[in-house]
């Protein structure tokens, strides 16, 4: 066994930093990549839900220690024990030695702590993840060929033979992911270093494969490797280097799930969801970099194809972690519904469509699915009283969320959390060719073009919002700026748009920004009588309270087994007229006696609530946690006819 004292070295002097918050978001728009949005949009998030959860994902971040994080890589490179390590806690869950995803959450560490270094400016953030980056380096040194992982290289030997393995290329995605964001984000040259040397690695482990080894390797999930891969070859000098990289990216096109998008073919019924979205973001890298055609059309056709025969009311598109569709959603609603990495891959292909548009329909369709995605289930992962995360969003009748605990679980989606919660500052607004489309009502203040902009708002609170210049430059160049007109308006025209102003801004310009909501329903395909409600953008929950929950049933780690005892009772919620619906305060959340959490002080903003006539509380589903809930509500039949 090996050691070597510099990775104690790592770990002392990361403890010697301390954690001193900086204002400096302004440096972002230096260190960022010239491929990407934050170039010309730095945006910092201002006090609303989404900014909480922001704060309590950074505080979980920090709380993993770079030595638990590495520990599993460091024994795959062979080095001894450190003293340290007796102090720290290992990570659970499927981190656990022996896991075979093991390592998939230190990638999505560095992802996360990259976007929120890139959000805030806290230099403690880019020090420690660069303290985690130089400790995986010596991992790859020793290891002598460019691999790194936290398991063997045999694991993918055996997918390469058609043997089964959990999913080798999905972990190895998120680190190389995670090294290429601390790149991009954070400046750090050595992650580069790092992801090429891995990425010379990769080429050269996949590029001799025969036609039927390749496949048999396609047969486990590969996450977005081809994407990483591709961003690597757009972030390396040596040409060389990069044509290798988009070769081997080549190798994980899937002809099993692309021949038929050629053909504009729906056969996505069955798929595993977030195995196949994936392979749809690496084309669309295929077409911002080589100018692929045919990768955009495949992924603009399954975009369409999924939005109108897959989505549920909170944005979500799988059950029990497949497609069910087209138009088939109303017969899986279950406690399964809504893989939460799902919805985060499906954010993350929005944004590069919404780049590659050059309609302002679709933009703001585009937008419409964002709003939907990151109110009703990305806020809504995250409970408010102590971090804890789903990883389905259970929609069926008299389910509730169940979440994580702590160190026992590290499941996909509690790491797809550590980069879904701290990059929402990225969709608020976007420049695309110039011009500033401003597309989400989430308090921020954003840079642009030299100037300072603030987006205030208390929405859904409060309708209304009003973009601020609180800075411009002496020049005298017109700038022009495109706000979202959403289609819950109460004077909408059935679709989003865009207004747009553009002027020489000065300071102390403001727009207002009319926000109106009604409520309104939406019903679920292969269900008509099952009804969503939503006020404005904000989809609605019935609050049922906490019978039959026995205790630390709302904490676990077996999602795939749970039983949620729904009482027969609970099971149908009739749907009470809307217009009788009437506007009450937020009611505090349940009493938290039953699991044991901690209680924090908090201004819970579950606005807006409601009671119906027979009493049933209703607020936002995202703020609905710890309780059992009804979201699609059964409209009576009709009276018979006389």
């Amino acid at each position: 066994m090996k050691n070597t004292p510099d990775i104690a070295v790592y770990c002392r002097r990361w403890h010697s930093c301390g954690l001193v918050a900086t204002a400096a978001v302004v440096a972002i728009l230096s260190l960022a990549s010239a491929a990407g949005a934050a170039e010309k949009v730095a945006t910092r998030l201002l006090p609303s839900p989404f900014k909480e959860n922001m704060l309590r994902e950074r505080r979980f971040l920090v709380s993993l220690e770079p030595l638990a994080l590495t520990r599993e890589f460091r024994r795959n490179a062979g080095f001894a024990p450190l003293p340290e390590d007796d102090g720290i806690l290992p990570l659970g869950g499927w981190e656990k030695p022996g896991m075979e995803l093991r390592g998939h959450t230190c990638g999505h560490w560095l992802s996360g702590m990259a976007s929120l270094y890139e959000a805030t400016g806290d230099e403690s953030l880019r020090r420690r993840a660069a303290e985690t980056v130089g400790i995986l380096r010596q991992c790859q040194d020793a290891m002598g060929s460019g691999y790194l992982s936290a398991f063997p290289e045999s694991g993918i030997d055996k997918t390469i033979r058609g043997e089964r393995y959990w999913a080798p290329w999905y972990t190895l995605h998120k680190i190389l992911a995670g090294l290429l964001d601390q790149h991009e984000c954070c400046g750090n040259p050595e992650a580069l270093e790092v992801a090429a040397r891995f990425g010379d690695w990769a080429a050269e482990k996949v590029l001799p494969l025969t036609s039927e080894e390749a496949a048999n390797m396609r047969k486990r999930e590969f996450g977005g490797i081809a994407e990483s891969l591709l961003l690597l070859s757009a972030a390396v000098d040596d040409p060389v280097r990069a044509e290798k990289y988009r070769r081997a990216a080549g190798v994980f096109h899937d002809p099993t799930v692309m021949d038929p998008l050629d053909r504009r073919e729906d056969r996505l019924h069955g798929r595993h969801a977030n195995t196949f979205i994936p392979k749809v973001i690496a084309d669309m890298r295929k077409w911002e970099l080589l100018g692929d055609k045919a990768a955009f059309d495949r992924a603009h056709f399954f975009w369409r194809t999924v939005m109108d025969g897959y989505l549920y009311a909170p944005g979500c598109v799988s059950s029990k972690e497949a497609f069910r569709g087209p138009g088939l959603q109303g017969r899986f609603v279950t406690g399964m519904t809504g893989e939460t990495c799902c919805t985060v891959n499906l954010l993350k292909l929005s944004r590069r469509l919404f780049a590659a548009s050059d309609d302002d329909r679709e933009r703001a369709e585009l937008a419409d699915y964002q709003e939907r995605a990151l109110w009703n289930h990305i806020l809504g992962q995250m409970n408010p009283i102590d971090g804890a995360l789903t990883y389905f969003l259970p929609l069926e009748t008299g389910t509730y969320k169940l979440q994580s605990r702590p160190n026992d679980c590290f499941w996909c989606c509690m790491g797809t959390a550590m980069e879904s919660h701290t990059r929402i500052h990225r969709v608020v607004a976007e420049d695309v060719a110039g011009t500033l489309y401003v597309n989400h009502f989430i308090p921020a203040e954003i840079r642009w073009r030299g100037m300072t902009l603030r987006l205030e708002t208390r929405f859904p609170e409060e309708e209304s919002a009003t973009l601020r210049v609180i800075d411009a430059p002496d020049s005298r160049q017109e700038a022009e700026i495109a706000i979202r007109l959403p289609f819950w308006t109460k004077d909408g025209c059935g679709r989003s748009s865009y207004a747009r102003y553009s002027r020489i801004w000065k300071r102390g310009d403001a727009l207002e920004i009319p926000l109106p909501c009604r409520l309104r329903t939406e019903s679920i395909p292969a269900a008509p009588s099952r009804k969503a409600v939503f006020f404005g953008p904000i989809l609605l929950a019935g609050r049922l309270g906490v019978e039959g929950i026995a205790k630390n049933r709302l904490r676990s780690t077996n999602y795939a087994t749970h039983d949620f005892a729904i009482p027969p009772h609970l099971a149908s919620v009739p749907l009470e007229p809307l217009d009788s619906w009437r506007r009450i305060a937020p009611p505090p959340p349940p009493p938290r006696d039953m699991d044991g959490a901690t209680v924090e002080t908090l201004d819970f903003f579950a606005h807006p609530s409601f009671v119906t006539p027979s009493g049933l509380k209703v607020s936002p589903f995202w703020a609905v946690h710890d309780e059992r809930h009804v979201v699609y509500f059964d409209e009576p039949a009709a009276a018979p006819a006389h």
